[in-house]
């Protein structure tokens, strides 16, 4: 079994990048969606940090609001992180436990690098793309304003970063190959 981190801004296209891993054969854990799931079980102590404004009338976490919040001020990402990461990283290792089986699990986490899990991948994908083609996605993807797009792409580390931290890098603009592109990283060989 490989352990693969994917890691990249947001809307550089590794979730596309992921799907072609999928189709390869490999076990892909999305962070995003184990996020929606740690911190729907931790709302009242999101709201006694961040207020009940991040609420919805129906008692759902509204993430457009905490992102808006969290991604204008990194004091309030940096809480936000230490509320949730160690819970997230809990539950993905828990998936990976339980399935030992697969010859290649893929981990898609943003924050691989600053993570805990980052040391247990055998090798990590840092997925980029240009500047406007990634808010362009966060703008179709999320529904929100290019303003708003902006602002979440400033508040995270730049390409270079991803690149510098990682063994493999991915070129994810409009002509990548994602197919291509799965088949390079699950036939990557780390140096030793």
């Amino acid at each position: 079994m490989k352990i693969i981190g994917i890691c990249g801004g947001s809307g550089s296209g590794k979730s596309k990048i992921c799907e072609a891993l999928e189709k390869s054969g490999a076990f892909v854990i999305n962070a995003d969606a184990v996020a929606r799931g740690v911190t729907n079980g931790i709302i009242s102590e999101l709201t006694d940090v961040f207020g009940k404004d991040i609420i919805n009338e129906d008692k759902t976490l509204n993430r457009t609001h905490l992102s808006a919040i969290v991604f204008n001020a990194p004091e309030k990402l940096s809480e936000l992180n230490k509320m949730t990461h160690p819970k997230i990283t809990g539950e993905i290792m828990s998936i990976i436990c339980k399935n030992t089986d697969k010859n290649f699990i893929i981990i898609d986490a943003a924050a691989l690098i600053e993570s805990e899990l980052y040391p247990m991948c055998d090798y990590t994908v840092a997925v980029y793309a240009p500047r406007q083609e990634r808010a362009a996605r966060i703008i179709a993807r999320d529904s929100i304003t290019a303003s708003a797009a902006l602002v979440r792409i400033n508040a995270q580390p730049d390409d270079g970063y991803f690149i510098k931290n990682c063994d493999l890098s991915v070129y994810n603009d409009d002509k990548c190959d994602v197919n291509d592109a799965a088949r390079k990283i699950l036939n990557f060989k780390k140096e030793k």
